[in-house]
């Protein structure tokens, strides 16, 4: 029997957990060290990582601005790999939060 399918499933990278924005801490200053433009099963969405720890799924209002405008993306997947963008949860049921600047 040849396990080398299945023996090479069991060694992908590791995918960081997904949280939802109800499981952030209201006005706690996050690093987004990343950002991604990736396909879903319900369309294309913007992924950010934050601090090397989790990823999480911006809400719809966000990912269609986004999408809609490929310079703003742009801008924030840069900003994001150099360290300096941040993201402010403000809570409430709408998941308010802000990104904001920081020079690393």
């Amino acid at each position: 029997m040849d396990l080398s399918a299945i023996n090479k499933i069991n060694n992908l990278p590791n995918f960081l957990p997904t949280k939802k924005f109800e499981e952030l801490q209201r006005n706690k200053m996050y690093q987004i060290m990343e950002i991604k433009k990736v396909n879903t099963k319900y369309g294309p969405k913007i992924l950010g990582i934050v601090e090397n720890e989790f990823s999480i799924f911006f809400p719809n209002r966000t990912n269609q601005k986004l999408i809609d405008d490929e310079e703003q993306l742009t801008s924030l997947i840069d900003l994001a790999s150099a360290g300096e963008l941040h993201l402010n949860y403000l809570g409430t049921a709408y998941h308010k939060f802000e990104f904001l600047i920081k020079p690393s």
